[in-house]
């Protein structure tokens, strides 16, 4: 997978969108909790803009979902191209994951233990 900014924002985009609907939000409702304006959420669900840091974490919160949650891809994803897109977010956007890699080593642990791979 040749992931770049773009491919992550896209897949940011859809995630959240399909989490504000199955919270049961409107776009209006979501981005007055956020305390954006509809038409910041509206640019961020399109692809147009990126949520900061601080507004990925206020998004989790409200949505009751994790970062990963925001940046998992509905394809199979080998956990090769979840830590492809995990560092791209680390050096891009998005400083702090510690917890997320955590948790990918946890996944990426499991994997190998289920499945017997050994990862280059």
């Amino acid at each position: 997978m040749n992931a770049n900014k773009a491919d992550v924002a896209q897949v940011f985009a859809q995630n959240l969108k399909k989490h504000r609907k199955r919270v049961g939000l409107t776009q209006k409702q979501l981005s007055e909790r956020l305390e954006i304006s509809q038409k910041h959420l509206s640019f961020i669900e399109t692809g147009v803009q990126f949520a900061s840091a601080s507004l990925i974490d206020r998004i989790c919160r409200e949505l009751n979902i994790s970062c990963g949650d925001l940046f998992a891809s509905e394809r199979d994803v080998n956990i090769k191209e979840v830590n492809m897109i995990c560092a791209m977010m680390q050096n891009i956007m998005f400083p702090r994951l510690t917890t997320i890699e955590s948790k990918l080593e946890n996944i990426e642990k499991k994997l190998n233990k289920e499945q017997n791979i050994s990862l280059e």
